[in-house]
C-alpha cells in the first residue's frame, strides 16, 4: 500500500510493508482450537500422574515432553526454563509450566512458579438515555499544551493511579504488596492503590489498566511475550466468541501447570484489545524473562507507557521484590528521581524506554485539557466531558463535571489532587453550579452544595461552601430546561463563576485541594457543578 502527501518540498509517497494474512473458515478455526483445548486437557492429566510419582523436575520435563512429541495434533515441542512449548498442527501455540524448574536457585517467577425531613418520589421521571449527563470527545487524544497546568512536559507521570497485579501471591513466598504500599503511601504525592491477587487477576481486569500510571505484576511469565493469569480455562471456554477469537489470534495462550489450564496474555493483547492509552505510565514486569524480548516491552510503549522495567532472564522472588523497592524509592520517594536515576543496572534487570519519566508535586491538568482526569483521585461522579448540553468549557476543549448523579449510582462527586505550594500566593478556578432542587426546594432542607477545601497535614480549612439558598440568593439564577434535564427535569444554573483564594499561608507545603458536589436531604434530585481553569499563581 502507498500514500501521497503534498509539502513544502514537493510530493511525498510512503509504502507500508508487506503484510501476508492467512484466512481460515470458521468451522476449521474452531475445529483447531477443540484440538488445542483437548491436548492440553490430556497434558493437565498427564502432567497430574507424573508430578504424583515425585519425580525430580527433569525427569518431568523429560517425559511429558516424549509424551507429547506421540500426541495427535502435537507438530514440535521444546523446552526453555521450565517452559514446555507445544507447536500444534495448525500453527497454534500452547504451553506447560513446571514452577519447581529453577536450577537450585529458589523459587523464581517464571522458570520455576436519605434521610429525615420532607419525602420525596423515589422513581425517575426522566429515562436514563434522555438526562443530560455529558458528551467528551477525543478522549484518548494526546495532549501536550497543558497551559495553566505549570512548567509541564512530556516526562511527566500524568496518573497517580497505582495497580498491583498479583496473579500468583499465594504461590510466592515473598509477597511484594506490603512493602510497596508503604513506599507509595510514604510518599508526597497521594496515589490511589488498587491490589489484585490471585483469583481476581483474570484476563477482563487487565482490560482497563490504561488507567494506571504505575502498573506493577507479580506474576509468573516467559520469552518477553507472556503473563499468566490466574484465569482458568475451562473446558467450555473454547465455545464463547471472545475467547475463541483471542486464542486463534494468539492474543491468548493456554498454559498448563501443576493446578491446572490458564489464560496467559501476550503482546498482541496488550496493543489490540486494551482500551484506550496509558498516561506516560510505568509498567515494572516482575515476571521471568520479561524483557528476554522486546514484545512486551515495544506493546506497552505502542500504548503510551513511557518506561518499561523487566527481567531478561528467570528472576528470583526476593530480588525482584528488593528491585522494586529500590525503583519506586526512588521514583516516589521525597526526592521524586526520574525513572533512569531510579534505576539501578544489575544484572538480569533492565529498563526500556524513556529515562526522564517523573512524577511532578505541583498543579496538574488543572484546566482539565488532557481530556481526562489524569492527576485528580475521584470518588463518585467526576469526569471530564467537552459539552453539557449547550455549556461548554471556559477555555480550550475539556471541562470537569462533579455530580450527586447524573445518571450515575451515587449521590456525591469529588475530584481531589495533592500538590507543592513553592511561590504561589492565590488559588483561582472557575465553576458553574446546577440543580434541579432550584427553585422547588429552595428554603427546604434539601440543600445539594459546591464544598471547596484544603488539606494541609492533619488540618482541613474549607474555603468556599454554598448550598441551595445560598446560590438562589446570591446568585442570578438561569432557568436551562429543557436543553439540560436531569433525572427530574427543571434545572437551574448559576452561569460561569471565577473565585479566588489565598493560599500565601501554604508557601513551601504540600497541600491537598479538594471539591466536592454533594446531596443534603436525599438523593433525588441531582446537582452537578462544571469545573474550569484551576491553577495557582
Amino acid at each position: 500500500m502507498s500514500a501521497k502527501t503534498s509539502e513544502a518540498i514537493g510530493e511525498i509517497e510512503g509504502f507500508s510493508s508487506v503484510f501476508v494474512l492467512t484466512a481460515i473458515g470458521q468451522q476449521k478455526a474452531e475445529q483447531q482450537i477443540e484440538n488445542l483445548m483437548n491436548v492440553q486437557q490430556q497434558t493437565e492429566v498427564k502432567l497430574s500422574n507424573l508430578l504424583t510419582q515425585g519425580l525430580p523436575a527433569k525427569v518431568v520435563e523429560k517425559q511429558l515432553m516424549n509424551w507429547l512429541s506421540t500426541v495427535s495434533g502435537v507438530k514440535n515441542v521444546s523446552s526453555d526454563n521450565g517452559w514446555i512449548k507445544i507447536t500444534h498442527v495448525s500453527e497454534l501455540q500452547s504451553y506447560v509450566f513446571l514452577k519447581d524448574s529453577n536450577n537450585g536457585q529458589g523459587v523464581t517467577k517464571g522458570g520455576g512458579i436519605s434521610s429525615n425531613g420532607e419525602k420525596r418520589r423515589n422513581s425517575y421521571q426522566i429515562p436514563l438515555y434522555q438526562q443530560t449527563i455529558g458528551i467528551i470527545e477525543n478522549n484518548n487524544k494526546q495532549f501536550v499544551n497543558l497551559r495553566s497546568s505549570s512548567s509541564i512536559d512530556n516526562t511527566i507521570i500524568q496518573n497517580k493511579n497505582i495497580l498491583i497485579w498479583a496473579a500468583y501471591e499465594d504461590d510466592f513466598p515473598v509477597d511484594m504488596e506490603p512493602s510497596l504500599r508503604t513506599i507509595f503511601n510514604n510518599s508526597p504525592i497521594e496515589f490511589k492503590i488498587d491490589y489484585l491477587k490471585n483469583g481476581d487477576c483474570t484476563t477482563s481486569s487487565l482490560l482497563n489498566i490504561t488507567n494506571y500510571g504505575i502498573v506493577v505484576f507479580d506474576t509468573h511469565g516467559s520469552g518477553g511475550d507472556l503473563i499468566l493469569t490466574r484465569q482458568n480455562a475451562g473446558s467450555t471456554d473454547f465455545l464463547e466468541k471472545f475467547f475463541f477469537n483471542k486464542l486463534i489470534s494468539s492474543e491468548y495462550q493456554l498454559v498448563t501447570m501443576d493446578s491446572g489450564t490458564y489464560y496467559a496474555i501476550t503482546s498482541k493483547f496488550i496493543k489490540n484489545t486494551l482500551v484506550g492509552k496509558f498516561s506516560n505510565s510505568v509498567i515494572f514486569n516482575g515476571s521471568c524473562q520479561s524483557t528476554k524480548t522486546d514484545l512486551l516491552a515495544n506493546a506497552f510503549i505502542s500504548k503510551g507507557a513511557k518506561t518499561y522495567l523487566g527481567f531478561k532472564e528467570n528472576v528470583g522472588v526476593t530480588f525482584c521484590k528488593n528491585k522494586a523497592d529500590e525503583f519506586f524509592s526512588n521514583l516516589t520517594g521525597n526526592n521524586l528521581k526520574t525513572t533512569g536515576n531510579s534505576f539501578k543496572q544489575d544484572g538480569i534487570y533492565e529498563l526500556r524506554g524513556s529515562t526522564e519519566m517523573r512524577f511532578y508535586l505541583g498543579l496538574i491538568n488543572g484546566d482539565f485539557e488532557y481530556g481526562n482526569l489524569n492527576g485528580w483521585n475521584v470518588v463518585g461522579d467526576g469526569r471530564v466531558i467537552t459539552q453539557l448540553a449547550h455549556q461548554s468549557p471556559t477555555q480550550g476543549n475539556y471541562m470537569g463535571i462533579v455530580s450527586t448523579g447524573l445518571g450515575y449510582t451515587v449521590d456525591y462527586g469529588s475530584i481531589r489532587q495533592t500538590f507543592k505550594i513553592t511561590n504561589e500566593t492565590t488559588l483561582s478556578l472557575k465553576w458553574n453550579f446546577l440543580s434541579e432542587e432550584f427553585m422547588e426546594y429552595v428554603g427546604s432542607i434539601y440543600q445539594d452544595y459546591l464544598k471547596i477545601s484544603i488539606t494541609e497535614g492533619n488540618n482541613t480549612e474549607v474555603i468556599f461552601y454554598k448550598a441551595i439558598d445560598h446560590f438562589a440568593q446570591q446568585y442570578n439564577l438561569t432557568f436551562v430546561s429543557p436543553a439540560i434535564v436531569f433525572d427530574r427535569g427543571d434545572v437551574y444554573m448559576t452561569g460561569w463563576q471565577t473565585s479566588s483564594f489565598d493560599i500565601s499561608k501554604y508557601k513551601g507545603k504540600t497541600i491537598t485541594l479538594s471539591i466536592e458536589t454533594g446531596d443534603i436531604g436525599d438523593s433525588i434530585y441531582d446537582s452537578a457543578t462544571l469545573l474550569d481553569e484551576i491553577k495557582v499563581y
